[in-house]
């Protein structure tokens, strides 16, 4: 109702007809919207920013994950490409 009043949908008379109620009720109405609607916004705001950043820190620690992984599979694969297994079961350095 408030909403209809503040962006000019409906003119106060329509609105004071249709519901039945006063005009200074209307007025009092309007008043505590107009001073409340921002901090509506306000929160929704903090909240968004909260999740933004827990997003970015997870987005962040999984890419360290990644690259951890990346390079402990990196050193595995170097350190036995250049070992072979003999006959006798040992394993001896291979030069490349």
């Amino acid at each position: 109702m408030c909403a209809y009043l503040v962006s000019g949908r409906k003119c106060p008379v329509e609105i004071y007809r249709e519901h039945n109620i006063s005009d200074s009720l209307c007025g009092r109405w309007r008043q505590q919207f107009t001073e409340q609607a921002p901090k509506i916004f306000e929160s929704k705001h903090r909240a968004n920013s909260g999740l933004v950043q827990a997003i970015t820190e997870l987005e962040r620690l999984g890419g360290r994950l990644i690259l951890e992984l990346s390079t402990a599979k990196n050193s595995q694969v170097t350190s036995t490409v250049g070992k072979r297994e003999t006959s006798s079961g040992a394993t001896s350095q291979r030069r490349i």
